[in-house]
């Protein structure tokens, strides 16, 4: 049985503010949630994180083109991105994938709804880098079906795919299509537009509760950037999402995806194969053909 501690000056549970409180999870469930002092009978957990200054919040469910990220400046809108993702193999796109789910994770988000007309290789991601995924599929593209080990399937439209799903440009949702950047600072109400991504897909709200899953970003605010932010009122500390404070420690059920400030699943040598990766792709033919 795996067993985590959490402790923080701060915890925004999605609902209220908790000060000075704990967090203990097993077998990635939320077990307790209370004040310090830590009770007795929580004893020698398997890891222990957090601490003062920290803050505990609920980590965020995105919706992003993963496997264009690096080729963001074209602006390829997604009539284009669709073209590419017939051209790419499997392993291809699972490989272009990683630097962004290594950012993504980077600012909170541990549910991803990955833009993609192929299923397997988002398992794939799954499997071997922890988290969580579900499908953006298309509105134009059909017979995309999703197996029950993933979060399920949203339909998103654009431009040269037109459709009932959520449009690549609004700005109700948390959806990262065609951005140039993940940063989330010019974004109003994170947590809330993370929500509504999960209550369109089906999911349980994301709350720091008894019986949830473990989905959880630890921010450490006792130092910069946002440093004493931990202090803040309710209405304050729920917008620490928009604050580029240092996320010290990143879960999503058992797996430990960020800790004291590092991707624990994608290291240099990923990032390193992703970006030589690229510079073939556009450098293709077949590429340039989609450009024009």
């Amino acid at each position: 049985m795996v067993s985590m501690l959490i402790t923080g000056s701060s915890i925004f549970t999605g609902k209220e503010l908790i000060r000075d409180g704990y967090v203990f999870i097993e077998d990635g469930k939320i077990k307790e949630v209370g004040i310090q002092p830590v009770p007795d009978e929580i004893s020698e957990p398997s890891l222990v994180l957090g601490g003062k200054g920290r803050i505990i919040a609920p980590s965020l469910t995105a919706i992003a083109d993963i496997s264009t990220f690096l080729i963001r400046f074209f602006n390829l809108k997604m009539n284009k991105r669709i073209e590419l993702y017939k051209m790419l193999s499997k392993k291809d796109l699972f490989t272009l994938s990683l630097p962004s789910i290594y950012e993504l994770n980077m600012h909170g988000v541990t549910t991803i709804f990955a833009e993609s007309i192929d299923v397997s290789y988002i398992i794939d991601l799954q499997d071997k880098l922890g988290g969580f995924f579900g499908i953006a599929a298309p509105s134009c593209i059909d017979n995309i079906s999703v197996p029950p080990s993933l979060s399920g399937k949203i339909e998103v439209s654009g431009y040269g795919c037109d459709g009932k799903g959520i449009s690549e440009d609004s700005n109700d949702y948390l959806t990262l299509l065609g951005k140039r950047s993940y940063n989330l600072s010019k974004i109003e109400n994170v947590y809330e537009k993370s929500e509504k991504i999960r209550a369109l897909a089906g999911l349980p709200p994301n709350i720091i509760k008894e019986n949830n899953k473990a989905e959880i970003v630890v921010y450490d605010t006792s130092r910069p950037p946002a440093m004493n932010y931990y202090k803040g009122t309710l209405d304050y500390i729920k917008n620490i999402y928009n604050e580029n404070a240092i996320i010290e420690s990143l879960l999503a059920g058992e797996d430990v995806l960020i800790d004291i400030g590092g991707h624990l699943r994608i290291g240099q040598k990923h990032l390193s194969e992703a970006e030589s990766l690229i510079e073939k792709i556009v450098n293709n033919s077949k590429f340039q053909q989609i450009l024009a």
